[in-house]
């Protein structure tokens, strides 16, 4: 039981959160936002003694279809627009995503940023028999419900779940994954530490067909977002 004195300093924290949110202006808004929704969902964690992402899960278990993975998408967009936010694609650009896996139909793919698995569900559930899909989670947690998730879903032989920083694990797929090739690179990623760590990054990956970042800019137009001139979704 937390006392009143940790509650109100969390509190403070969440004020000053909301008071950020409010003078800063445009793009840093969008940011702000992300950290006040955090800030204040984190402290509903201590308070119930349960992670946000537990909670998604145990909705997922709960009301979805186990073994249909559309059941899960769409509880889990049910969740996060009902219940709490929750970092995901969302339902609207989550069918951007879909016309892209649809229209590459790749052999081989990478996510960076497992998260709960929403993406990873959804990516899998369109993915072509034999194709191959890696997914890279550093934090355990969320790595464990992303893997409960998935295998609610039915999608556990399609999905390999790569445990541990994209430092790490990015230079070792060559050699320790064996993979050659990648057709198609979903990164749910913040840009700026992917392209500083890794500036040849295209080089690297051999990525062939494509490369994409969810968009989460309000003022950025969706045909900004379709063909690649936002500055937060890339084609290759």
């Amino acid at each position: 039981m937390l006392d009143l004195s940790t509650v109100l300093l969390l509190a403070a924290g969440a004020l000053f959160a909301y008071i950020l949110y409010i003078v800063l202006h445009d793009q840093r808004r969008a940011y702000a936002k992300i950290v006040y929704h955090e800030i204040t969902i984190r402290i509903k964690d201590l308070l119930i003694n349960q992670a946000k992402e537990q909670r998604v899960l145990q909705f997922v278990v709960e009301n979805a279809v186990r073994g249909d993975p559309q059941s899960v998408v769409d509880h889990i967009d049910k969740y996060c627009s009902q219940k709490e936010w929750a970092m995901n694609v969302g339902d609207q650009k989550g069918l951007i995503l879909d016309n892209v896996v649809k229209e590459t139909n790749p052999n081989t793919l990478l996510e960076l940023g497992t998260y709960c698995g929403y993406s990873t569900v959804r990516i899998a559930r369109l993915l072509k028999p034999g194709a191959r899909f890696l997914t890279v989670e550093f934090n355990p947690a969320y790595a464990s419900v992303a893997k409960q998730i998935i295998e609610f879903a039915g999608l556990k032989d399609k999905v390999q779940i790569l445990e541990g920083s994209t430092h790490d694990i990015i230079p070792q797929l060559k050699k320790k994954y064996e993979v050659d090739t990648l057709d198609f690179v979903f990164v749910d990623h913040w840009k700026e530490k992917i392209f500083t760590r890794y500036p040849t990054y295209g080089e690297m990956w051999f990525a062939q067909k494509g490369l994409c970042h969810p968009c989460r800019q309000r003022h950025c137009s969706r045909g900004a977002r379709l063909f690649g001139t936002c500055p937060y979704l890339w084609p290759l």
